[in-house]
């Protein structure tokens, strides 16, 4: 891998984060959330482990390139 793909990886970790916490806030604290069918709450809850597992991938992947997490 180039330093433009650890670059790329980096910009789609931070773009995840910041996807991720949104949705977090989103599922914590909005009363729209709470008025969603519970099917639609579900797959909410279902995109929120993905992504959660997806920053694990980005972490390991970046350890690869001795780039450790804060």
């Amino acid at each position: 891998m180039t330093s433009g793909h650890v670059t790329r990886l980096i910009g789609e970790r931070i773009e995840n984060r910041e996807r991720l916490e949104k949705l977090r806030v989103f599922i914590r604290t909005s009363e729209e959330f709470t008025k969603l069918p519970d099917n639609h709450k579900e797959l909410l809850r279902t995109q929120l482990r993905l992504m959660s597992g997806l920053e694990l991938v980005f972490v390991e992947r970046l350890k690869l390139f001795g780039i450790h997490d804060e």
